[in-house]
């Protein structure tokens, strides 16, 4: 996910695509299999995606906010 894709969207959608992504992640978590080298990537992915969706949505807030 580039942040690219993610500017442009609506806050509210930005939000439930942030639940997602840590449901995604707490999943993979769960499963413990996030040792493996696969899921591990996919682990840091998710992280990276969730970072870049809270920027945004930050972004977003203090421009409303302004």
């Amino acid at each position: 996910m580039n942040i690219s894709e993610i500017r442009g969207q609506d806050v509210k959608k930005l939000q439930d695509l942030l639940a997602t992504k840590r449901a995604e992640l707490a999943e993979k978590v769960r499963e413990k299999r996030v040792s493996e080298r696969g899921n591990l990537h996919e682990a840091r992915q998710l992280r990276t995606d969730i970072a870049k969706i809270l920027t945004v949505i930050n972004e977003e807030t203090k421009e409303e906010t302004a």
